[in-house]
């Protein structure tokens, strides 16, 4: 306790060191002599919207700023009188004179003139503005970003923030997760307003966009490169989901939209947006809040086909033959209901913004599958029933304000999820006593060449009518997660000269976050059924059971009104989901009259429960250095060290149903790292720049790896142990970005990155006495069982061997404006990439070697490697879309293409699962209806037309490439209508 304290005082004590430190330099370059601000918003003379990253300079200086998302700038200058410059690629530029008084605030607005071609003014259809927009964004940035802006996003069809992110170069999906150039989504920072997002996952730190609607946001901002300023968790980049804030005078709009799904043939999905907004006290305060409700109801059919070893061989060189057949038919019902304030008031020379974001999603799934093993010559039927609460809120306040020449910019913020099974219920039926199959007919050489779907030609056809329960299993699971987080940051610019400026940029976070994990699991087991079946007898009895029997038969159970939907597995011929459980007496039985403590606790349900946290203390020191117009050094170093403090339970566990919490366990951890960064741009002409980036970035490790969890079983002599000492990988970047522009030719970049990451985090199996961490194998309890000395225990390890990850990035975004009409309407956005990665995953063996003495046998680890690229990392990524405006009608027609992923590692290489290539295409309609009392658009969306299916495969040696996954989504149809003013 008294080293403890001592800790905490020694921490507060650094913490209030630093912001005194901080205050003093405010104090410090506080100018004495008189200063005036200058501020604006910068609009397209053409249509009056907003221009977000023009640029604004003072005439013969560097001096200069750019305007923001909602087109608003602010300088803060000496008195005087300045020329000021304004330009934003696609318009006009334009010259502005204006007169800066001391202590006082000058309105300076600016429209610019869309540019001329032949003396004619140029026309900026509805998709070329928000090309231009992003066009300009990743322009002015000092990163290399990428941008999807406020017009895009209202022009995709993109249900959630994912879908619209997976548009940009070098990002896909991993679900409705972001990976960013081949690294998990576990190693991406998502951010609202420059807040993190929790993570969305129960163990892991990646974050589900699904639940974020983009009608809420105002822009998407992808970052391939970090500067200083930025949090360094993050090894392949971070998304910045920018929230909507209030533009001047009264505005609305209200969308409605549902979708057909082709292949289950109803209305599966309907959505309902609206946003209001005003400003108000001559324009100071502002207020934007946005609703959405969205309702989803459909399903995936999916098969998978496992395939057992039938001669081991040499790893890599096993024979294998086909197994087993699962046919799925899955049923999703969810609804999200959700929302965002913002807030933000205009200071005399800054600014205060409060955003909130709420999420409120309940998911529910049911899943029905055969199960058809003649491995085992075993079959039976399965029902998952399961639904889930989830809230999800970020509210942040931030204050901006010049003080003197130094712009401050502080924060804080609170972000928490939490998630709850409502319940999560399974219950399986089998063949005991009932043989499924024609035994003579799926013999091993049968089995060798068998394909999946001639599983059906051995059922014998009256089996199911004996089968009966198996066993049934309640395992709700809940956790949640609190982030409280607070930043300052201070920014002094040094005038050298009229042609060297510079900047110097210091600033500190503090983060602390709690996070909670609790797994109950209760079982349904033949040990239990008398005490189980008494209390619903009569229950029983109703619904057609014999007054007393042991078991519980499928056939009473069965679902007899059930039909797969029209379109189950794409009309597959030769797959079918011909029976199922009845999931409502299933939940009836076991969600309204059994009482959960007649049910068996097993599998040590405590084994996977944590609690605690962490703290983040970091700081950061970086310059911009202005070297005349064209060229800009960033060089900066940022501090980081965590905290990590978490509690789990120690388990036993003998029998299926005997476990027991022996113990539990706490373990603190420090991490500490100085993270380097330099980055460059030079502008060698007006249309081409250079951007180069060397930079230091991390990744923590999932929870599950670092909490100090102790797990055995007695019986079987094996283990489970977390590593609270686990470090996190640590990324070195080299970036290198060449960017062109042209009004005609538009805007092409070419990129290309180097990544090499150190101690990569995964679960390895060890012998006991090979484990590092001498604290966690005091906890097992070698003494009373030896088998556990010699068995294998999961443990989770930094790789010693380093990846390394090489990719190029190619984008083109054009529009053909500048032609007469009807030509002028056409719109272009095409980007690929490619990526090398390649690490070394272990492959653990345990030999026998013989020893000269007692017990004359022991058990030696082999571990030896095998050369892959990294986990969901696909080598290829493309996107293609044409579009075209013809005065109030826009269409566009867009291709996306992700190349094969390696989705799961096994310990030898024939057992990785890797996916197909994966290509969609989509196509847009709208059209603009001219009515006076609003801006009425209705649209019509076909959005995965050629229904193209998702698959994985194994590359077995005697078989070569061979599916074991396919699922079918359907195609979708959206109608819809959106009102706006």
């Amino acid at each position: 306790m008294k080293k403890h304290f001592k800790k905490e005082v020694h921490d507060s004590f650094s913490l209030s060191r630093f912001l005194i430190s901080l205050s003093l330099l405010l104090l410090v370059t506080h100018v004495v002599y008189g200063q005036g601000t200058i501020r604006g918003i910068i609009t397209g003379a053409d249509n009056g919207s907003t221009l977000p990253a023009a640029t604004i300079v003072v005439k013969g200086t560097t001096t200069g700023t750019v305007s923001d998302y909602n087109g608003q700038y602010t300088l803060v200058l000496k008195a005087g009188s300045y020329t000021f410059q304004f330009s934003y690629m696609g318009y006009e530029a334009s010259e502005e004179t204006v007169t800066v008084e001391d202590n006082q605030i000058t309105e300076l607005n600016v429209a610019l003139s869309p540019a001329t071609i032949m003396g004619e003014e140029v026309v900026i259809t509805a998709q070329a503005r928000g090309q231009l927009a992003a066009v300009n964004h990743q322009l002015r940035s000092n990163k290399i970003v990428n941008v999807v802006s406020s017009e895009r996003i209202r022009e995709l069809p993109d249900a959630n923030a994912a879908q619209a992110i997976s548009r940009l170069p070098g990002v896909h999906l991993d679900g409705s997760k972001v990976v960013i150039r081949g690294i998990q989504p576990k190693m991406n920072k998502i951010l609202i307003n420059g807040v993190e997002m929790p993570s969305t996952e129960a163990n892991n730190r990646a974050t589900d966009l699904g639940m974020v609607s983009s009608n809420m946001l105002s822009g998407i901002e992808v970052f391939k490169t970090l500067t200083p300023d930025m949090d360094a968790n993050a090894i392949g980049g971070v998304v910045n989901l920018r929230l909507r804030e209030a533009p001047e005078g009264f505005h609305y709009s209200v969308t409605n939209q549902g979708t057909y799904n082709q292949q289950e043939k109803i209305m599966g999905r309907y959505k309902l947006w609206g946003d209001i907004s005003n400003r108000f006290f001559n324009n100071r305060l502002g207020l934007a809040i946005n609703l959405n409700y969205d309702t989803y109801r459909g399903g995936d059919d999916y098969i998978m086909a496992g395939y057992s070893l039938l001669e081991q061989g040499e790893i890599g060189e096993g024979t294998y033959m086909f197994s087993t057949l699962t046919v799925n038919d899955q049923i999703n019902r969810t609804d999200n209901m959700g929302g965002s304030l913002v807030m933000d008031y205009k200071l005399p020379k800054g600014q205060l913004l409060f955003s909130s974001m709420l999420t409120h999603s309940t998911p529910e799934n049911i899943r029905y599958n055969d199960v058809m093993n003649i491995g085992s010559f075993t079959r039976a039927f399965n029902l998952r029933h399961s639904r889930t609460q989830t809230l999800l809120m970020n509210n942040s306040l931030r204050y901006e304000q010049q003080i003197g020449i130094v712009k401050l910019d502080a924060s804080v913020s609170n972000v928490s999820i939490d998630k709850e099974d409502e319940f999560r219920l399974d219950f399986r039926f089998h063949e005991f006593g009932a043989m499924p199959f024609y035994q003579d007919s799926v013999t091993n050489a049968k089995r060798l060449v068998m394909e999946p779907e001639e599983m059906y030609n051995y059922l014998r056809p009256d089996a199911w009518e004996q089968f009966r329960t198996q066993n049934g299993s309640l395992s709700p699971s809940d956790y949640n997660e609190t982030q409280w987080l607070a930043d300052l940051n201070l920014e002094v610019p040094l005038q050298i000269s009229d042609k060297i400026t510079a900047s110097i940029k210091v600033g500190g976070k503090y983060k602390r976050m709690k996070r909670t994990y609790d797994r109950d699991y209760r079982s349904y087991y033949r040990s239990f059924i008398e005490r189980i079946h008494t209390p619903i007898q009569d229950w029983l009895v109703s619904a057609g059971h014999e007054e007393w029997q042991a078991e519980l038969f499928y056939k009473d159970f069965r679902d007899y009104d059930y039909k797969p939907n029209k379109g189950f597995m794409n009309n597959h011929p030769q797959y079918g989901m011909p029976q199922v459980i009845d999931v409502d007496m299933m939940d009836k039985m076991f969600l309204e009259l059994l009482d959960p403590a007649t049910l068996a606790t097993v599998n040590g349900e405590a084994a996977y429960d944590y609690w605690g946290g962490e703290n983040l203390y970091a700081g950061y020191v970086m310059g911009e250095i202005k070297l005349g117009s064209r060229l800009l050094i960033i060089p900066g170093v940022r501090y980081e060290r965590v905290e990590n403090n978490y509690t789990a339970p120690k388990v036993e566990q003998g029998t299926e149903t005997s476990w027991f919490i022996r113990d539990t366990l706490n373990r603190e951890a420090v991490h500490e790292h100085w993270l380097p960064h330099l980055h460059m741009r030079l502008q060698v002409t007006d249309w081409w720049d250079i951007r180069l980036s060397y930079n230091h970035t991390l990744s923590r490790p999932d929870y599950n790896y670092a909490i100090p969890s102790v797990y055995y079983n007695t019986i079987v002599g094996t283990g489970r142990a977390g590593n609270p000492n686990i470090a996190p990988a640590v990324s070195k970047n080299l970036d290198a970005n060449f960017t062109f522009y042209s009004r005609k030719l538009g805007l092409i970049s070419i990129g290309g990155f180097l990544k090499r990451i150190d101690d990569v985090f995964y679960s390895q199996p060890s012998i006991l006495k090979n484990i590092p961490d001498s604290t966690i194998i005091a906890e097992f309890p070698i003494a009373t069982y030896p088998s556990l000395a010699s068995g294998t225990t999961n443990f989770y390890i930094n790789n010693p061997h380093p990846a390394y990850i090489k990719g190029m990035e190619v984008e083109w975004q054009s529009n053909l404006s500048h032609l007469p009409s009807p030509f002028n309407g056409l719109v272009l956005n095409v980007n690929y990439t490619h990526v090398w990665s390649e690490t070394k995953y272990m492959q653990h063996r345990v030999e026998k070697v013989f020893i000269p003495v007692m017990p004359f046998i022991e058990d030696v680890e082999n571990d030896t490697f095998y050369v892959n690229r990294l986990l969901h990392q696909a080598n290829d990524i493309g996107n293609i879309s044409l579009g075209y405006d013809y005065k109030g009608f826009s269409t566009r027609v867009s291709f996306r293409f992700q190349g094969n992923v390696m989705s799961g590692i096994s310990s030898r290489p024939e057992g990785n699962v890797y996916t197909n290539d994966v290509y969609k295409f989509d196509f847009v309609m709208k059209q603009h209806l001219p009515v006076r009392f609003a801006d009425v658009e209705v649209f019509f969306n076909a959005l995965n037309f050629t229904n193209v299916p998702y698959r994985q495969y194994h590359i077995y040696p005697n078989k070569g490439e061979t599916n074991t996954f396919t699922r079918y989504s359907g195609r979708h149809f959206q109608l819809g209508i959106r009102l706006t003013h």
